[in-house]
């Protein structure tokens, strides 16, 4: 049995299971009926299929898995870029409401200390 997750696009992987050996048989109503010769015998083309067969199913899961793997990343970085941006936008406009503040401050001083000193 094999578990890996499966790239199921952006932002989804999914939890797959599938049985690597014993190899799948077909239903019978699925299967040819005629009779096959093969050329090393049956025995022996199995000898050197399953090892192939084998490498090519644990390849392909590592990289359904690597690929989940970076679609999650990216989507976890794009919302921290997000988070982020909000974030500098809010303490932008922080900043600049307590500068106008300290200037409009600034301003008031100057102006009642030139009445003071007119009256």
């Amino acid at each position: 049995m094999l578990v890996y997750n499966r790239f199921g696009g952006v932002g989804r992987a999914l939890p797959t299971q599938q049985v690597l050996l014993p190899l799948p048989i077909l239903p019978e109503e699925k299967r040819d009926r005629r009779m096959w010769f093969h050329e090393p015998a049956l025995p022996k083309l199995l000898e050197a299929f399953v090892p192939f067969y084998v490498e090519a199913m644990l390849l392909a899961a590592v990289q359904e898995s690597v690929t989940a793997e970076h679609a999650a990343r990216m989507v976890a970085m794009q919302a921290a870029t997000d988070n982020a941006e909000e974030l500098l936008r809010t303490l932008r406009l922080q900043y600049n409401k307590a500068r106008q503040a300290s200037i409009t401050k600034e301003l008031l001083e100057i102006v009642a200390g030139a009445e003071a000193l007119k009256g």
